[in-house]
Formats: structure tokens, sequence, C-alpha cells
């Protein structure tokens, strides 16, 4: 499987377009006892928005009063699999099938064990 994510850009969630589903860590909260991260994660197709034309901000530099959202780039509509404001677990876990965080890795394996084929 591999991993749809081309880019991840933050912006203010005021930039947000309309259509956008939760990813990353966010979905995965979703799905299990993990905890949200502090800054949102959603999933967009990449060609739904022109990432040039962005104001795209660097975390560690924002003002503290911005609502920063994570936003990753997807070579692949995610709404063809997602529901409920999510992607799909599928996706969800080749997106973070390189992380070296423990708990995620566990909550991603208890989100595929509860999964129904």
């Amino acid at each position: 499987m591999i991993n749809p994510i081309k880019n991840i850009i933050t912006i203010r969630r005021e930039d947000l377009p309309d259509s956008y589903f939760y990813a990353g860590e966010s979905a995965l909260s979703e799905y299990s006892m993990l905890n949200p991260p502090p800054i949102p994660e959603v999933a967009v197709y990449k060609d739904s928005l022109n990432e040039k034309t962005m104001n795209t901000l660097d975390s560690r530099w924002a003002d503290p009063n911005d609502e920063l959202v994570h936003v990753e780039l997807w070579n692949y509509d995610p709404a063809l699999f997602s529901f409920e404001g999510k992607v799909d677990p599928v996706s969800l876990a080749c997106t973070l099938k390189e992380t070296d965080n423990e708990r995620v890795e566990d909550a991603v394996n208890e989100m595929m064990e509860e999964w129904t084929w």
C-alpha cells in the first residue's frame, strides 16, 4: 500500500477549503482511544486547491492566537473512500505506517483489528 500524501502544509483554519476530511492523528483519535493532536490534521485532494497561492505558515513561528490546521494534500480524492468526515482506515494506516511513535502504532493496530473487512 502506498502513502497517499503528496505534501503537508499548515494554514489558518479560516483558509481551509470547504471540502476536507479529518486525517492523521485527528482521524485516528476518532477510531481509537488516542487523544487528538493540538493542531488538527485534515486531508484534501491535491488538485482541489492551489498550494502556491495558499498562505502557508510554520506552526513553530505562528501567532499563538491563530487557529492552525495541518493539511495533507493527497494524490487521490479522500472523498472516494471517506465516511463520517474522516478518511478511511486503510488509507489512514498507510499515512501513519512510517511513524516511530509507539502510541500511534498501537492505535493503528487497534483500529485495524476492529475494522470489518
